[in-house]
């Protein structure tokens, strides 16, 4: 069966139920929240471990009943584990999450695994949809009504930040009456714009059904979290996808409403919300300041590329393992950037994702990890023509890798054997070449 008029990917079969519960828990329940990420309770920090081993154990059996020792991403998931093994002996490394790291790396092979690419995405993006909707009403409230927030509990995280938790969305105790940071469920708002644009980027590429209501509100939710890389991620993502040619009249009908729904809705809020638009203007800038307070974000992300490879230059093979990981990352941080943290009495943050899996565990899981996102970016790609926009999704995934690093997340792993299992239906490839 052939989709000429709009992508195949998210095509979902009617006898193939979409993964929504897998999506939530995975997303929900994760080291990427602040619930169960940089909860100040240990105990509550360690239940996405112990969920990562349920989901390699319950569905690891159904994934060996489907015959997953003949796949492909079988075949790399057995060279990782044998390359977890090879840092723990060589660097001496920890044990324990050494284990969890290959029960996460066998549950994001067996959700790869037990669903099509086409079903996971269209669940991720609804549930990631949701998550948006939902704080972006919080957030309304919250600026409306700050006394009715106060009411709700509240959590701390490991920097000793209270937080209030208002069901699937979080809002920060400090600064409650001023303009704060959006960052949904998650422990940083850095690490809900890699959500918001991994999702923007399905909808845009994969969606069978693309929306202008879901594209805005994605835009919209996106600059609450006065992210400088988010925002900058999100306008490659809608620059590609612009980029791309149109297979039709309803495709470049959609793209002159995204782009005009966009410039109304911008215009808008300057008009509106003068003040608002100038605070978080200044706080966007401030990061590129050398003498300001929010410069650290900025050599956050710099040492996280330059820190990143001086560690891996010191164990090139397999890594510096995950003992060394941080104690070597301060320490080449501090190296690199004297002229920041000589003068400021803060942390160092490795916040990138990509390079993170060079430097920890060497460059051949980061080759295997590399060219997992290479099939996945062919696979996103699947109805475009040529190698170029594949190319550019690419380099999106990476811009989007280094703002935060998510170490013990399924998403990137998930997305990994998806693409090294890459599966590129004979529709889209049929509708490629008519483009």
């Amino acid at each position: 069966m052939e989709y000429i008029s709009a992508p195949v990917l998210l095509k979902v079969a009617r006898e193939e139920k979409p993964p929504l519960l897998m999506a939530a828990l995975m997303v929900f329940v994760s080291t990427d929240t602040l619930l169960f990420g940089t909860n100040i309770s240990v105990l509550v920090r360690w239940v996405p471990y112990f969920f990562y081993c349920g989901v390699a154990l319950v569905i690891g059996l159904k994934a060996l009943v489907k015959k997953a020792l003949t796949t492909k991403a079988f075949s790399f998931y057995a060279l990782s584990v044998i390359l977890q093994i090879l840092t723990l002996i060589v660097k001496d490394d920890n044990f324990n999450m050494s284990c969890f790291r290959i029960a996460l790396l066998t549950a994001a092979l067996t959700i790869a695994l037990n669903y099509s690419f086409r079903a996971f995405i269209y669940a991720f993006e609804k549930f990631v949809f949701f998550l948006c909707a939902y704080s972006l009403i919080v957030y309304v409230i919250s600026q409306l009504a700050p006394d009715l927030i106060r009411r709700f509990p509240a959590i701390t995280n490991v920097s000793g930040f209270r937080y209030h938790v208002l069901g699937p969305c979080i809002v920060p105790a400090q600064g409650l009456s001023e303009l704060f940071r959006n960052t949904g469920i998650f422990r940083e708002p850095g690490v809900f714009q890699m959500y918001i644009n991994i999702a923007l980027c399905f909808h845009l590429f994969c969606a069978e059904k693309r929306s202008v209501k879901r594209v805005v509100l994605y835009v919209i939710v996106m600059l609450t979290t006065i992210s400088t890389a988010g925002i900058a991620c999100l306008a490659i993502c809608l620059a590609v996808y612009f980029a791309n040619s149109s297979s039709g009249r309803s495709e470049r009908r959609f793209k002159l409403l995204v782009a005009l729904s966009i410039l109304l809705c911008a215009g808008f809020v300057v008009l509106l919300f003068p003040q608002v638009v100038g605070s978080a203007a200044s706080r966007l800038f401030n990061k590129l300041d050398t003498e300001s307070s929010s410069h650290g974000s900025a050599v956050a992300r710099m040492s996280s590329i330059t820190s990143n490879i001086a560690m891996w230059k010191t164990s090139p093979l397999f890594g510096v393992g995950l003992n060394n990981s941080n104690r070597l990352f301060d320490y080449f941080a501090r190296l690199q950037y004297d002229y920041y943290y000589s003068v400021n009495v803060t942390g160092t943050h490795n916040t990138n994702t990509y390079l993170y899996q060079l430097s920890t565990y060497g460059v051949f899981f980061w080759g295997i990890f590399t060219w997992g996102l290479i099939g996945l970016s062919r696979l996103i790609a699947a109805r475009t023509k040529g190698f170029i926009i594949p190319a550019l999704i690419f380099v999106l995934f990476l811009f989007i890798y280094i703002n935060e690093n998510l170490y013990y997340s399924l998403l990137p792993l998930v997305l990994m054997f998806f693409g090294l299992n890459e599966k590129i239906p004979a529709e889209a490839r049929r509708g490629a070449g008519e483009l």
